[in-house]
């Protein structure tokens, strides 16, 4: 959840300050005590010993202008008394997060006032001689407290104080209620203020440090805290949510599309996308569905002996040939991603635009080794083709890596090429479900994609001795566990449970799985399909992790077209089930 942090702007009203909002398209805001209110408030002066009409004015100022008062801070009470009153005022404006430095003394209250009134509480470190300046000295102040209690970290302060950020970030990754986000400027020669900058100019290194809020799932208060540049700071804040929504991805639901492959009988034109891109519902109001499309295929369209892109599948490798004719399938005028983008500019005119742009994912073949020590002896171990008049030998790591490279270049250069307007290349999918054959190289593939600042993602199948619970040291930004529930009725109920409890130990995502044999008339495994829905809506996964969606080739559009009222009763299910996860998880998502 993105915010701003109002001190960013204490040379306005607090009026002015909403309108700020507005123009950086931002919805929540975290207050700061002292702030002037402004002209239609009198210019009171907000605080939290506010009166209650003060308050309820205030609030409804922010919903005028469609914001919400996520938090509240920096607080430093005087005595126990005015913590309650600080509590009571949070409670009455629906405030669930207080940023403060409490005295020692004063914790043991602190804690009690969480518990009480439901409300979370971030300890923040302002500098020396603030107690809490050091990230081991809030770990210490708050180790065997309330869950309610945790850390609102100012980076910039741990940084001016000699501290390493990055490591404070991992110590207090656990408890980490809200940050005070910003970048900061070298120390200068005549060892003036470290001002704050435009994210990404500093040294804080803002992408490292949104990765590891992505590696430790944080689903709390991200506030902008932008203390430089007072009174024209809009300008350097919206580029540093460039950077932001840039480096975080944005998609909470990814449908699987699977196309390229000579065995696909159907177009990905606009007709198919169709019911991908929008949900009308029962009550005829018709509604944006899937914000993520990952275009993916395992065996190649060319009308010669069947490729693979991925070992263990039947046919021999892939070469160059086929890697380039994949790219050049989804980029195919009125197919795939071209009748995606024509499919979502008709539904923006229908309805409008929606709240982002939708993204894209793109998979990467895997390169497979060949030659006397592998799978397939013989074919030769420089097979895939030539870079450059260099022909590349797949059992050396760096021609793997030299042709993933090339793979990445060319679908970036399509996808510039293409001009589009409603879709945005998010990231590339490793299309080998495991890592056996490839874990060599995911290190350095990873480094070109982030450096590009595109996601790296992963769907690797359930497995009894499984190499997915080391996604992270794999390099992978994001990784779907298959729980491979539906295809077998001999898989137990318990395999979903299962998956579930291993996607929040080990921060995994989740992928949701079906195919026509949920129709009715076919398997009628309906049921199947129910059992993930209901399992990962009962589960805290369905508002913290995102989820993928296998659906063979284009099961989504048969149960769109279906005439039986179970088929269609399904669909309307499923819909409503993935625009429920988008409103559930939508700290997943930017605002």
């Amino acid at each position: 959840m993105v915010g701003v942090q109002a001190y960013t702007f204490h040379k306005f009203t607090f009026e002015q300050t909403l309108d700020k909002l507005n123009e950086l398209g931002i919805n929540q805001i975290e207050v700061y005590f002292g702030q002037d209110l402004g002209d239609s408030f009198g210019h009171k002066t907000l605080t939290y010993q506010m009166d209650a009409q003060t308050q309820e004015k205030v609030l409804a100022a922010a919903r005028a202008k469609g914001i919400t008062i996520a938090a509240c801070g920096v607080a430093v009470c005087e005595n126990i008394a005015d913590w309650e009153t600080l509590f009571a005022f949070a409670q009455n404006m629906g405030i669930k997060l207080i940023t403060c430095e409490p005295q020692a003394a004063h914790l043991d209250a602190v804690e009690r006032l969480c518990d009480k009134y439901e409300i979370d509480v971030g300890i923040h470190n302002h500098p020396r001689p603030s107690n809490y300046w050091h990230p081991d000295s809030v770990l210490k102040a708050l180790s065997g407290r309330s869950a309610r209690m945790g850390v609102c970290a100012d980076v910039g302060h741990w940084k001016r104080e000699g501290i390493d950020h990055i490591d404070a970030i991992r110590k207090t990754a656990g408890i980490l209620k809200s940050l005070h986000f910003k970048d900061i400027i070298a120390l200068p020669e005549n060892g003036d203020e470290q001002h704050d900058c435009i994210w990404g100019q500093g040294i804080l290194n803002v992408p490292l440090m949104l990765n590891l809020l992505n590696e430790h799932s944080f689903t709390g208060l991200l506030s902008i805290e932008y203390e430089y540049n007072w009174e024209h700071s809009v300008p350097d804040i919206q580029e540093c949510l460039t950077v932001l929504y840039k480096e975080i991805p944005s998609i909470t639901d990814l449908v699987l599309i699977y196309g390229g492959g000579k065995h696909r009988n159907m177009t990905w034109d606009k007709a198919h996308f169709g019911p991908y891109v929008t949900y009308t519902n029962t009550n005829r109001v018709e509604q944006w569905l899937f914000d993520g499309f990952l275009f993916l295929e395992f065996t190649d369209g060319l009308p010669q002996s069947q490729h693979i892109f991925a070992t263990g599948y039947y046919g021999q490798p892939a070469g160059k040939v086929e890697w380039t004719a994949l790219v050049d399938y989804y980029f195919a005028p009125d197919n795939a991603v071209v009748a995606l983008e024509q499919t979502i500019a008709d539904a923006e005119r229908r309805i409008g635009k929606p709240t982002e742009k939708r993204k894209i994912i793109i998979c990467i073949p895997e390169p497979i080794i060949a030659g006397p020590n592998s799978y397939y002896k013989t074919l030769p171990a420089d097979y895939w083709g030539d870079i450059d008049g260099k022909k590349l030998d797949f059992t050396q790591n760096h021609d793997r890596l030299t042709a993933c490279r090339w793979y990445i270049d060319y679908v970036c250069t399509r996808f510039e090429a293409g001009k589009f307007k409603h879709l945005e290349l998010a990231g590339f999918y490793w299309v080998a479900e495991e890592s056996l054959h490839t874990k060599d190289i995911l290190a350095g593939v990873a480094e070109y994609l982030n450096n590009k600042n595109y996601s790296f993602n992963w769907i690797p199948y359930w497995k009894t001795e499984p190499d997915y619970l080391d996604w992270k040291s794999l390099k992978f930004n994001y990784a779907y566990l298959q729980p491979n529930y539906f295809f077998s009725e001999a898989t137990p109920y318990s395999r979903l449970t299962d998956a579930c409890t291993v996607a929040l130990d080990y921060e995994l995502d989740l992928e949701l799985e079906f195919d026509l044999r949920a129709f009715a008339e076919n398997k009628n495994w309906a049921y199947r399909l129910r059992d993930y829905m209901n399992v990962f809506r009962s589960s805290p996964v369905f508002a913290t992790k995102r989820i993928a969606y296998y659906q063979d080739t284009d099961a989504i559009y048969q149960f769109y077209k279906a005439t039986n009222p179970r088929d269609k009763e399904l669909f309307h299910e499923f819909c409503t089930f993935v625009t429920d996860h988008q409103k559930a998880a939508i700290h997943l998502s930017k605002p």
